[in-house]
């Protein structure tokens, strides 16, 4: 078996480590498909989800757009 994955590392070259990847997860697939499980089961689970902070309370918020100059109305009476 080593010489024909020496004969395969001399035709591939700069391949050969792509060929050795592919062929291991092919190996790993084969494996735990034999022993019943998928092969997403051996993959770590992904990380848990930052915490969510807490919202600062909301201020009173005016209705008037941005920039608008509040217009306070005269008093109508006579003094």
């Amino acid at each position: 078996m080593g010489a024909l994955d020496s004969d395969i590392h001399k035709l591939l070259g700069n391949e050969y480590k792509r060929y050795r990847t592919t062929q291991h997860a092919q190996k790993e697939l084969h494996t735990s498909l034999k022993k019943g499980t998928t092969a997403t089961a051996s993959a770590t689970p992904p990380p848990a989800p930052a915490p969510v902070a807490a919202a600062a309370p909301a201020s009173k918020k005016s209705s008037k757009l941005p920039g608008t100059k509040s217009k306070k109305k005269a008093s109508t009476t006579v003094g």
